[in-house]
């Protein structure tokens, strides 16, 4: 049968899935979570070395293997246009869109589009812009490792593949699903098996750690202090460490608060399902009296680790 992979690269940490099988009928049959070297001369080489390192342990299949990158990385806009076919979205977006993006030249920008809502008179469309610097650092670290990503897809994305897939998401009701990374948080709504909204929260599970402190994609160029930061970790204590922890914890949850409380459903919120980085008094917890659950969308027995398979979500999803 034939094998494909998926890979999500984050700041610190990488996950990555080996699916063998078809889209409906597969089995995990290889994965593997590793950390990327902190405070080395070279954060490229060494980031290179431990992807390589795991890709030729696991055996991946180099020609069908596909990525996932940071959410963070992404700005997010709503777009109402005319009821157009999507050869036709391709061919405007770009130039719709410039002026909700005053942050960036237009054409340093990847821009991509999900539809959110469609009728005879109008398309709603949920569009998606990445620096193009900022991808073509993550596809070099691929490259240099030894593989050319089919595709290329944010964390929120992935995650929501593999969500409306299994069975988690109905027709008659609507769930928050989220993804933590290190430095960004992906939010999404689902509402009848459709996503309705998306966002980046800029807190992750490092957020506290400033070697990694979530910086928003629209800022300006922080590549330089980025690098310093990684090269120069802090050393907090652990009381320290726990106390911003908590902060993070604290925030999330308050950001979460606030899309329960913003979100326009049809129908009610059932849950939130979370998935990345397991945080502490988060799952098993509830938001406003919605129960917090682990994002559990592996099928029995399909070859997932029995503990801790959260954190592989998102390479499943881009797999």
């Amino acid at each position: 049968m034939a094998r494909t992979c998926g890979i999500r690269i984050g700041p610190r940490r990488f996950e990555i899935v080996v699916l063998d099988g078809g889209a409906k009928k597969h089995r995990i049959v290889a994965f593997k979570s590793g950390e990327f070297p902190q405070g080395g001369a070279d954060p490229m080489a060494d980031a290179v070395a431990a992807l390589k390192a795991a890709i030729e342990e696991l055996k991946v299949p180099l020609e069908a293997t596909s990525i996932a990158i940071d959410t963070g990385l992404a700005a997010f806009r709503t777009l109402k246009l005319p009821a157009l076919d999507e050869a036709k979205i391709e061919e405007i977006l770009k130039f719709e869109v410039e002026n909700q993006l005053p942050q960036w030249n237009i054409d340093d920008v990847v821009i991509d589009f999900m539809v959110l809502d469609k009728t005879a008179d109008e398309t709603q469309l949920l569009v998606s812009a990445v620096p193009k610097a900022a991808l073509k650092r993550e596809l070099d670290v691929c490259s240099k490792a030894g593989v050319e990503p089919l595709e290329a897809e944010l964390e929120a994305t992935a995650m929501i593949n593999a969500a409306l897939a299994s069975d988690i998401c109905h027709v008659d009701d609507a769930q928050i699903i989220v993804h933590i990374g290190e430095a960004s948080t992906a939010v999404v709504v689902v509402d009848g098996g459709k996503v309705r909204s998306m966002r980046a929260i800029h807190i992750g599970a490092l957020t506290h750690d400033a070697a990694v402190a979530a910086e928003p994609a629209e800022g300006a160029d922080t590549e330089a202090a980025a690098e310093a930061a990684k090269r120069n970790p802090p050393s907090p204590s652990q009381e320290d460490a726990q106390r911003r922890m908590d902060q993070v914890v604290s925030r999330i949850r308050r950001e979460l608060g606030r899309t329960l409380s913003g979100a326009r459903t049809a129908h009610p919120i059932q849950a939130i399902y979370v998935c990345g980085w397991e945080l502490p008094n988060l799952i098993g917890t509830q938001v406003l009296d919605i129960p917090v659950y682990e994002l559990d969308v592996f099928e029995a027995d399909g070859g997932q680790p029995a503990e801790g398979a959260a954190p592989l979500v998102v390479a499943y999803g881009v797999a």
